[in-house]
């Protein structure tokens, strides 16, 4: 009896633990390798698909000063942009209200625009400036509220980004 309770204990953990299917992300690189990534409400996303004229699905401006990424998912169909508007140098910066360094998350399934505000902010850490291989690095994560009801938020967490910025 003690071999068939033992047996059945542990066919039950090979059963869940296969059921269970980790998604790993891969590691942040500084390389300019124009990858992105993060988890919104703790599901993996990247870009994929067609932005911006449907030229690439991850984009990095950067004129010297205001500085913009821009990623989107086809498949998920959650965008996602961060904007800084005096960035410099290397260092973090408070994500909050708009107009100012702020993130912002657009769930077209949905329908719902998200944006961090001063009651839900984030932060992006620029860990890499390059400025003579025009490479920007870095991570981020925020919270951001829904723009008609403050109520409902996303979490965006575990975000990087390494990119090739365009002027």
């Amino acid at each position: 009896m003690k071999t068939i309770k033992a047996l059945l204990l542990v066919l039950s953990i090979c059963c869940l633990s296969l059921g269970c299917k980790k998604v790993s992300m891969p590691k942040p690189t500084q390389t300019g390798a124009n990858n992105m990534y993060a988890k919104v409400n703790g599901q993996p996303w990247q870009p994929k698909g067609c932005i911006g004229g449907c030229s690439q699905s991850f984009l990095i401006r950067y004129d010297q000063i205001k500085f913009s990424l821009t990623g989107g998912n086809i498949d998920q169909k959650i965008y996602i942009d961060i904007i800084l508007s005096d960035l410099k140098t290397t260092g973090t910066y408070e994500l909050s209200n708009q107009g100012s360094n702020y993130a912002y998350l657009y769930n077209n399934t949905e329908n719902v625009r998200y944006y961090t505000t001063s009651n839900s902010r984030g932060s992006i850490n620029i860990t890499k400036l390059d400025k003579m291989n025009k490479i920007i690095s870095g991570t981020f994560e925020f919270t951001a509220e829904d723009e008609d009801n403050p109520q409902h938020i996303v979490n965006v967490s575990s975000g990087w980004f390494d990119g090739k910025y365009e002027f």
